[in-house]
């Protein structure tokens, strides 16, 4: 019976972090910087990009503070793809409750500044 509760505990926490997402930061996205909007008007407007990582996966909460970098740097990982160099927030991060996790969204303008 430990035996089986061990083995299961297992399984359970691989599917748990086999979930979650961690985002790394490329090279190239080290580039890309984060401004106000303010900061932007002399830019050249690229578009936008939405970045989503989970939040909570079976009642198991992420870090806010994670998580938000985790949609950061996927953004910045993606404005370097439309040779952006500067993101700008475009929306504030929304969780969207799915069957066994929330996902967390959020988009960014990108910009070409440089």
């Amino acid at each position: 019976m430990k035996k089986v509760l061990v083995l299961l505990s297992l399984a359970v926490s691989s599917w748990l972090f086999s979930a979650c997402t961690w985002v790394a930061l490329s090279h190239t996205g080290e580039t890309v910087s984060v401004v106000k909007p303010q900061h932007v008007r002399a830019c050249r407007s690229l578009g936008t990009v939405t970045s989503e990582v989970a939040s909570e996966v079976a009642g198991a909460k992420r870090s806010p503070a994670k998580v938000s970098k985790e949609l950061e740097s996927l953004a910045r990982n993606n404005a370097v793809e439309m040779r952006g160099d500067t993101l700008v927030e475009g929306s504030p991060i929304k969780h969207e409750k799915q069957k066994f996790k929330t996902i967390a969204k959020q988009s960014f303008k990108v910009y070409r500044c440089r």
